[in-house]
């Protein structure tokens, strides 16, 4: 817009989530550290100055002097490559703060930001006019959905860019793995029977970690989001990360905060037992 040895019993029994209509992470896990890999030692070409650790997953970002074309908003990085993309490598990213994005080439690399984005879920979050309007016609025009197609939502992320976009095929067979394990979620809009717009993004305690957005009609996306902010208060969620803030999400009440300031909410966010689905 990422604690427990091993994923639970249920998750790796491959539940599935169930899809659930509308009209308007699970809780407390802990993710093993992440491992070193040999391809860590390469540097990325785009980041010349943001050089990763010898061991561990970096947790406090630093300034590198060009920021990333992949993720412009981002004034500052830490990467690494060479890492698998399965469910314990990526909750154990997004426990700390981490996320892949995949290059123009294709490669997958881990980032974090300083500073990062985050969309408040208090009195600050803001429903622009004209969308309240929209919001509140009867019949409503858009239905808006849970789960309903994953997949389906995430491809339309990624095709709905023309300059390019950081998912890819492995991204997705990756995120969708999470979903059938119950930690990626979508919120979909549909109008007359079609798929309008939508969001996906990931779960974990009281944290969601928003991914991604698309539309192809006007406001679709935007009620995705109203009816996102709305499903995470009521669930009691303390955080909705952004990754970084763009003049749309700003429209919103998105907000830039320090890395340490957001790892601190966090790790507040994931002590929190709450349910997306």
């Amino acid at each position: 817009w990422g604690r427990h040895s091993c994923l639970p019993e249920s998750a790796s029994a491959g539940h599935s989530c169930p899809a659930e209509r509308i009209r308007i992470g699970s809780g407390g896990q802990e993710c093993p550290p992440l491992t070193d890999s040999p391809a860590d030692k390469n540097v990325c070409p785009t980041f010349r100055q943001c050089r990763p650790r010898k061991s561990g997953m970096p947790r406090r970002p630093r300034r590198v002097s060009s920021p990333s074309r992949s993720f412009r908003a981002a004034q500052s990085c830490y990467y690494r490559i060479g890492m698998d993309l399965n469910p314990n490598t990526l909750l154990s990213a997004y426990a700390q703060g981490v996320f892949p994005m995949a290059d123009p080439r294709g490669v997958i690399r881990f980032y974090t930001a300083d500073p990062r984005g985050i969309i408040p879920l208090d009195e600050r979050f803001h429903v622009p006019k004209n969308l309240r309007q929209l919001l509140r016609r009867d019949p409503p025009v858009f239905e808006v959905t849970i789960n309903h197609d994953f997949e389906a939502t995430m491809r339309a992320c990624m095709e709905a860019r023309e300059e390019g976009s950081w998912i890819n095929n492995r991204l997705i067979d990756a995120y969708v793995r999470l979903h059938h394990l119950g930690f990626a979620h979508s919120v979909e809009t549909w109008h007359n029977g079609e798929l309008a717009g939508g969001l996906y993004g990931v779960s974990l305690g009281g944290a969601f970690f928003g991914e991604s957005m698309f539309h192809r009609r006007t406001h679709a996306s935007k009620c995705a989001l109203v009816h996102l902010v709305d499903r995470l208060r009521q669930r009691g969620y303390e955080l909705l990360d952004s990754q970084a803030t763009t003049e749309h999400l700003r429209k919103f009440g998105a907000c830039d905060i320090p890395a340490d300031e957001y790892l601190a909410r966090l790790n507040r966010a994931m002590a929190r037992p709450c349910s997306f689905a």
